[in-house]
């Protein structure tokens, strides 16, 4: 039956793609409802509402430059905006001191707010660079004693090594650095700073 609905489904995406229609809707079983705004389709944009059974609503808008790929969400408590692909940049409220390695390629980018708390964020960068994994990650320890956190765990798993710190009860950092297999001075770095309480 699922096999079915998706068939249906993507059948009737395409032919609404070569309509030109500017958008759909798509009803629920229980009073929920998608609608998808193919308008600016052409330019790489595409946006998408959900609302559930008992209206409470949440977007997504996504974008595409050939190169790079946005994703945006909100459902007016917290919003998510996530970026990948050959453009993509830091966070704004991303620490102006963390030490990213000259070089280093941004990979993703991702960060989460919650709208009706001030300081709730939650930063996340992944990127890849050239080096030595182990003064990266004494790096890590440098960025996180300087700026107040105390580093609470930090392991070597098959040389994949990790931080994680905390700062008081609301903020912490946590990093991965992990080596390429053939190379191990190509290394792939995974950060989150934030405030999630």
């Amino acid at each position: 039956m699922k096999k079915v609905l998706s068939i249906s489904f993507l059948s009737m995406f395409v032919m609404v793609i070569t309509i030109g229609c500017s958008s759909i809707t798509i009803p629920g079983e229980n009073g929920e409802e998608m609608e998808i705004d193919l308008s600016k389709a052409e330019d790489g944009n595409v946006d998408v509402s959900m609302k559930d059974s008992e209206g409470n609503e949440e977007s997504f808008e996504m974008s595409s430059d050939g190169e790079s790929a946005t994703i945006s969400s909100s459902d007016g408590e917290t919003s998510f905006s996530s970026q990948s692909g050959e453009n993509v940049s830091l966070p704004k409220s991303f620490p102006k001191d963390f030490p990213i390695p000259g070089g280093a390629k941004l990979i993703a980018v991702s960060e989460m707010n919650d709208l009706a708390r001030e300081g709730v964020e939650i930063d996340s960068v992944s990127y890849n660079f050239s080096g030595d994994i182990n003064k990266a990650m004494e790096d890590f320890k440098t960025f996180a004693e300087s700026n107040g956190y105390e580093i609470i765990a930090e392991t070597n798993i098959n040389g994949m090594l990790t931080i994680q710190a905390e700062k008081g009860e609301n903020e912490y950092f946590s990093g991965s650095l992990i080596p390429e297999a053939e190379d191990e001075t190509q290394i792939a770095a995974d950060v989150q700073i934030g405030s999630p309480n």
